[in-house]
């Protein structure tokens, strides 16, 4: 009878172990991902506000808002992307938001916030707020969606692989 104990606790040692060791590996999945994710976003963003800039660069406020209005017109929809050019007293002169975010108050930092759409949903987003030369505010955000349904889909699948494997560890 000992000896029957003896192996029952070694195999629910290995199987609790093993069970360990996989809840590990979908946490360090979960947060490989999620950091790329991010940093893709990110790079994004970054490529957007230099843009931007370099349009600034080439043709003053002019050249922002055409840029702007062409991907208006490609059809950038809010839902995906906001972006917004004020001139030195704040009024609009280029984008597809009217007002800037109460979010992107502070200049140049990146911030995820959220924001109540005209068609009663709220997106989520991760945006900054800059300067150009001459004082004139510049915003762009991107819409969250894709990253954060990334993470949802990868979490879901960890938790279902740790459960499978608590499951065949009980077996």
């Amino acid at each position: 009878m000992k000896r029957s104990s003896a192996l029952f606790r070694l195999v629910a040692i290995i199987a609790a172990m093993t069970t360990l060791l996989a809840a590990a590996g979908a946490f360090a999945i979960y947060k490989t991902v999620e950091r790329e994710a991010q940093a893709q976003l990110q790079a994004v963003l970054e490529a957007d506000l230099k843009g931007f800039a370099d349009l600034y660069a080439q043709r003053r406020t002019i050249a922002v808002r055409e840029g702007m209005e062409r991907r208006i017109a490609s059809g950038t929809a809010l839902e995906e992307q906001m972006f917004l050019l004020l001139d030195q007293q704040n009024d609009k002169l280029g984008g597809n938001v009217d007002q800037m975010p109460v979010a992107l108050a502070q200049r140049d930092q990146w911030v995820e916030f959220s924001l109540n759409l005209p068609d009663g949903e709220t997106a989520n987003y991760r945006g900054s707020a800059t300067e150009l030369p001459g004082g004139f505010p510049l915003m762009n955000a991107r819409s969250t969606s894709a990253r954060d349904e990334l993470l949802g889909s990868v979490l879901r699948i960890s938790v279902v692989a740790v459960l499978l494997m608590v499951c065949m560890a009980a077996l």
